[in-house]
């Protein structure tokens, strides 16, 4: 839809690319730490500013709504590149993103998350809880829905559009999930949720992990099995 996006292609000598979908208001370079070791592997790389973040246009964080327009334009610029096979890998935000995306893009052969909420709605519930501990549901609820009805109004974007939980539903596509036991930003229980929709997935739970921290040291097991299960999938 004409927004420019910033970011780094790093090719290998096959036909098989990830495309690497960074957390909210992170940019493409988040990414890299993933890259270097998926390059090393043999894989061609994308990672790219989502829109409305980093160097990329863009006015607003849709959660999903419009950046999975981004990443078709990523999967495009991956197919000019003669890319027959296609992982989308996303951190938080970057791995749900990936979820709604993979409903409406057949080009994607497999997802891989880590942080990923299952429902924006819930996630928004669950940070509240943590800082008002004592609001009940009944009023959180209405709150929430004033509040995403308003922003709707406000920009045009559908914020009701964007729960993965609905679009990756009954999907058959190969999906490795991590996550971090000790994660405090999204719902640990988001794991599961997706795992019991879907036809074909794989988790890999961290102990004593926080949100994403793969992308600030290293986790023993956590590169081979991303290796592991792009071999198998991919």
């Amino acid at each position: 839809d004409n927004v420019k996006l910033s970011g780094f292609y790093i090719p290998s000598e096959t036909n098989k690319a990830i495309l690497l979908l960074h957390g909210y208001k992170n940019n493409k370079s988040d990414m890299l730490r993933h890259s270097k070791f998926l390059n090393n592997a043999g894989y061609n790389t994308l990672c790219f500013d989502f829109r409305a973040q980093g160097k990329s246009e863009g006015k607003y964080i849709s959660y999903g709504n419009k950046e999975k327009l981004d990443v078709n334009a990523g999967i495009k610029y991956l197919k000019t590149k003669g890319m027959e096979k296609i992982c989308v890998l996303g951190t938080s935000l970057g791995g749900s993103i990936g979820l709604i995306s993979a409903k409406e893009n057949k080009s994607i052969d497999a997802i891989i998350t880590d942080g990923a909420y299952a429902s924006f709605h819930d996630t928004i519930k669950y940070q509240i809880k943590k800082k008002t501990k004592d609001i009940p549901n009944y009023i959180i609820n209405p709150l929430i829905y004033l509040t995403l009805f308003d922003t709707t109004v406000s920009t045009g974007i559908n914020y009701f559009n964007n729960e993965p939980i609905k679009h990756i539903k009954g999907s058959s596509l190969p999906i490795l999930m991590i996550h971090g036991n000790k994660d405090r930003t999204i719902p640990k229980n988001s794991v599961h949720k997706i795992s019991n929709i879907v036809n074909n997935s794989e988790t890999l739970i961290l102990k004593n992990k926080y949100h994403c921290s793969y992308l600030v040291e290293n986790i023993q097991g956590y590169e081979p099995k991303i290796l592991e299960f792009l071999k198998k999938n991919l």
